[in-house]
């Protein structure tokens, strides 16, 4: 029903004659493709890719058979993604496809290495709102809000599930009061109505009389069912939390889709996800509205009511997903039904880049104890690492940092250092300074390998070292390099180790399983430390 064309190298994917899956590579990152779609009859179908709508390019609809054409470019990033011919709100065709890395940059399994590495070093720091995702497990991983919405989405059938079988036999137990029952309908008392019935007429133990009809009643023992227990109330606690959850992620997903400056699909995506969770939200409202949850406040269980819903398994259920989502702990893993969006790739480049430096300074100073004012924030749906953040040492007088994203503008920043033209905000900065003698060296990640995309990454970082001042006449900048995945043949002579020496100036090749060029990173930072 559908085919996939690669409008660069010609090479095509026919849904109707391929049995087997995509090959591996087929898409990737940067490419441009064209999807059409054939078929008898006048059906005309809507194509969308990881939930957003793709705009038809070309539509004709006659003599009884649809011809649609889309034309669809991949941006920066990779993972898994989801083509989705859908009609009348059915589903026509769901193909799951794999957008490899650009190949000219990242191979796949160097992309996946990049993932876990950067996982290690930055639990969630990742995870993103592009089409492409991957696939997560439950794990003691820290995770970014929009992980509770992933995860909100795939369990939120097992909640309705589990809510509809606690519907049909809710929690209830039997509660003992006392009224006063006239005496004919009395057929037994207990110790208490007779002491009680005493001390108010010696005479007849058991009567009293009401004065408006004189009818003689006995005080005794009233047993009935309540559905006021604490595992009620504790079910209720949880449908408020996951409805307040969803609330807060519906205004986080709406001010995504309200930036004029994000990505268009983001956008789109973000819009969608809000319309979905405002579902969510009402159908969590009509949970609470719930006959046998009628008139009870929510509360926290206690023992005998946390025993009570491990036994039973509809309470059980609803209890163990609401806490997988309400404390969401997420790490990349292999389960089919979770995924969640990447980062774009430079984004995630820029992160593993940084930590890297970190590391490579680190293994120069074997012998420093660190600190760091690492940030990890989620104030957004994501984990952000906020610019600024550093790690920082001092051993023999030698006063060393490594700053993320520092920012150099018209005025001077806390190491005296400005801009004398635009704002600049090299990717990492490292300060090596011992009384009077200071060096500051910096470090661009590019995601880049093309010959024009690596001199246009190197005229950068030449702005850099000449706008970056300690006074109007001097240059901050000791030396400056850039770090790319990999870079074109004709550029060699810049990621040598002999002229980054002599110029202070070039570049290195940064993968996870380049341990070569780390380690010439580490003997360069060891000549830099050498005031």
């Amino acid at each position: 029903m559908l085919k996939i064309t690669n409008l660069k190298t010609g090479l095509s994917f026919d849904q109707a004659k391929h049995e087997d899956s995509m090959p591996v590579s087929f898409l990737h990152e940067n490419g441009s493709y064209r999807i059409e779609y054939k078929a008898a009859g006048t059906t005309v179908p809507r194509l969308f890719i990881s939930e957003v709508e793709l705009p038809a390019s070309f539509m004709e609809v006659i003599a009884g058979s649809t011809h649609i054409r889309w034309d669809w470019y991949i941006e920066e990033y990779a993972g898994e993604a989801v083509i989705s011919l859908i009609y009348a709100d059915e589903p026509l065709v769901d193909i799951v496809v794999d957008i490899a890395p650009n190949p000219y940059k990242l191979g796949v399994e160097i992309h996946r290495e990049l993932l876990l590495d950067l996982q290690d070093k930055a639990e969630g720091i990742m995870f993103g709102t592009t089409p492409a995702g991957v696939h997560l497990q439950e794990d003691e991983a820290e995770a970014p809000p929009i992980a509770r919405f992933s995860l909100l989405r795939c369990y939120f059938s097992v909640l309705e599930r589990a809510f509809r079988a606690i519907a049909d036999n809710p929690h209830r137990s039997l509660i003992a009061e006392r009224d006063d029952q006239p005496l004919h309908k009395v057929r037994r008392v207990d110790a208490q109505s007779l002491r009680t019935a005493l001390k108010r007429m010696p005479v007849l133990a058991m009567l009293k009389g009401r004065s408006s009809g004189g009818l003689a009643t006995l005080d005794v023992p009233r047993r009935e069912h309540t559905h006021n227990t604490s595992p009620n109330r504790h079910l209720l606690g949880l449908i408020v939390r996951l409805a307040l959850l969803c609330s807060d992620l519906a205004s986080r997903f709406e001010a995504v889709a309200s930036k004029s400056e994000d990505d268009p699909m983001a956008q789109e995506r973000a819009r969608r996800w809000a319309h979905q969770t405002a579902h969510f939200q009402k159908r969590l409202a009509q949970f609470s509205r719930a006959d046998f949850l009628g008139g009870l406040r929510p509360g926290k269980p206690d023992t005998a009511a946390l025993l009570t819903v491990a036994r039973h398994p509809a309470y059980s259920r609803f209890d163990q997903i609401s806490r997988r989502i309400l404390n969401a702990k997420v790490a990349l893993g292999g389960d089919i039904d979770k995924t969640l969006g990447l980062r774009p790739t430079y984004d995630i480049y820029e992160y593993w880049c940084f930590f890297t430096v970190a590391d490579a300074v680190r293994r120069a100073l074997p012998k420093a104890e660190w600190r760091s004012n690492i940030a990890i924030t989620s104030g957004h749906l994501l984990l952000e690492i906020e610019n600024g953040s550093s790690f920082s040492t001092t051993v023999d007088g030698l006063q060393v940092s490594v700053t993320f994203q520092k920012s150099y503008g018209k005025n001077a920043n806390n190491d005296g250092h400005f801009s004398i033209s635009k704002k600049c905000i090299p990717d990492i900065v490292l300060i090596l300074k011992h009384g009077n003698m200071i060096r500051t060296i910096i470090f661009d990640a590019k995601y880049r390998s093309g010959f024009e995309a690596i001199r246009d990454a190197l005229s950068e970082i030449h702005i850099y070292r000449d706008a970056i001042r300690t006074d109007p006449s001097n240059s901050a900048i000791h030396s400056a390099f850039i770090l790319t995945p990999s870079h074109h043949d004709g550029q060699n002579r810049y990621y040598t180790g002999e002229y980054r020496q002599e110029f202070n100036f070039g570049g290195f090749d940064l993968l996870p399983r380049n341990d070569e060029q780390k380690d010439c990173l580490v003997d360069a930072i060891r000549g830099l430390i050498d005031l």
